[in-house]
């Protein structure tokens, strides 16, 4: 069991979340209304340090950041991948994760995802 600081703050147009403890943190942000990436829940900066990897940290992060999401009222959570920065394990990671695929750039290279966090919790892994 993995546990974590949650700070909420709210701006004037949106909330924003840092959830984290010494090893690992993520970013969540909720907005009231539609932004441009399509949703109003996008997830950023998940990162776990390199000696702490492979004992279910990012999980328990982004379950923790879906978590807030959905008692928000979100149907939805958005994240991006970007090859430059992470392997395409984590891409595939994500999906595995109960994320689709929503927006490409036609090399390869960079993806926007979503999960619909009213499917069933069976699809957490």
């Amino acid at each position: 069991m993995h546990t974590f600081h949650k700070q909420e703050q709210p701006w004037h147009n949106f909330t924003r979340w840092n959830i984290y403890n010494e090893h690992a943190s993520i970013q969540l942000e909720l907005w009231p209304e539609s932004q441009s990436f399509g949703g109003t829940a996008y997830i950023y900066g998940l990162w776990v340090n390199p000696d702490q990897r492979r004992k279910g940290l990012a999980a328990a992060l982004l379950d923790e950041a879906e978590a807030i999401a959905e008692a928000a009222g979100h149907k939805s959570v958005h994240l991006d991948w970007n090859l430059k920065d992470t392997p395409r394990e984590v891409l595939e990671y994500y999906c595995r994760r109960g994320y689709d695929e929503r927006a490409l750039d036609g090399h390869g290279n960079y993806c926007l995802l979503e999960k619909n966090l009213l499917t069933p919790k069976a699809q957490k892994q």
